[in-house]
């Protein structure tokens, strides 16, 4: 094992990703993104998309959540699960769902998977945190989604997606 981890050296070839997006909410930009994979065949990558802390621009007046942001991830499979809604994106088949995560305050996380074709999904993610207590019936009744349902369809039915890179090197075959 110690020979193994002596043996690995940097990489300085950089991978572009080549999903880009036309349009997104007022305030976001692109801030990162990763390629991820085990065997070449099945594969995903990700860009982030976000608003910088303290941008409010397009958040509720006076709420705390001053930061809005959603994953995109292009790829042979996708991180949401199974069901949800079915509905058309871009003229495509796509289905829209949610799930509950409890990891210390309850989140919401909504899920836009949209069939792009030879074997490809886009997948637009976005939480909707719950409002934490104390709760005012103010706040209650809107709990802030970081990117709305309709935004991640705008966002999907903008994004572009040039060539794919060479991923052989994802690990064995």
């Amino acid at each position: 094992m110690v020979r193994i981890a002596r043996s690995v050296r940097p990489d300085t070839a950089r991978l572009a990703i080549p999903l880009r997006v036309g349009w997104l909410p007022a305030g976001m930009a692109m801030f990162g993104g990763s390629v991820e994979g085990g065997p070449p065949t099945s594969w995903t990558m990700q860009v982030h998309l976000g608003t910088p802390a303290g941008d409010k621009r397009g958040t509720p007046a006076g709420d705390k959540n001053d930061t809005r942001a959603c994953t995109i991830v292009v790829g042979t499979a996708t991180p949401a699960p199974s069901g949800g809604e079915a509905l058309t994106v871009g003229g495509r088949s796509a289905r829209f769902v949610t799930r509950t995560v409890a990891n210390g305050q309850p989140v919401s996380v909504g899920y836009l998977v949209v069939e792009l074709g030879d074997g490809l999904l886009l997948t637009g993610i976005s939480t909707v945190a719950q409002p934490a207590a104390p709760v005012t019936a103010e706040r209650a009744a809107r709990p802030t989604a970081t990117v709305s349902r309709e935004d991640l369809v705008r966002i999907a039915e903008s994004a572009q997606i040039g060539p794919l890179p060479d991923l052989s090197w994802l690990g064995p075959r």
